[in-house]
C-alpha cells in the first residue's frame, strides 16, 4: 500500500498543488507497473483481472478528467482540503 503515505508526505509539503499531483501520478503509475511486472513474472496475472482492470482504467481516466477540470477551478486550498478528507475517508470506508 504504497499510496496513501506517499500522498500525506507530498501533502505535508509547501509545493504547488500542480507539483504535488504531477508526482504523484508518476509515482503511482511506477508502482502500478512495477506490481504488474512483478504478477506476470510469477504468473499470478490472468485474462480476467486484466480485463477488469482496463475497465475500471476507463472510470478512473475519467474521474481524473473531471477531477483535473474541478481543480483548475477551485485552486490550492481547496485540492488540500479534498485530499485530506479523501485520506481521511478511505481507511474508514475501507474498514467497514
Amino acid at each position: 500500500m504504497p499510496g496513501p503515505p506517499v500522498i500525506l508526505l507530498y501533502l505535508a509539503r509547501p509545493l504547488p498543488s500542480k507539483v504535488i499531483r504531477a508526482n504523484l501520478f508518476v509515482y503511482l503509475l511506477i508502482a502500478d507497473i512495477l506490481l504488474l511486472a512483478m504478477l506476470a513474472l510469477r504468473g499470478h496475472l490472468t485474462l480476467e483481472p486484466v480485463v477488469v482492470g482496463i475497465a475500471v482504467a476507463v472510470i478512473f481516466f475519467l474521474t481524473l478528467l473531471a477531477g483535473t477540470y474541478l481543480f483548475g477551478q477551485k485552486g490550492e486550498g481547496r485540492y488540500r482540503m479534498v485530499a485530506y478528507m479523501l485520506g481521511l475517508v478511505n481507511p474508514v470506508k475501507v474498514l467497514q
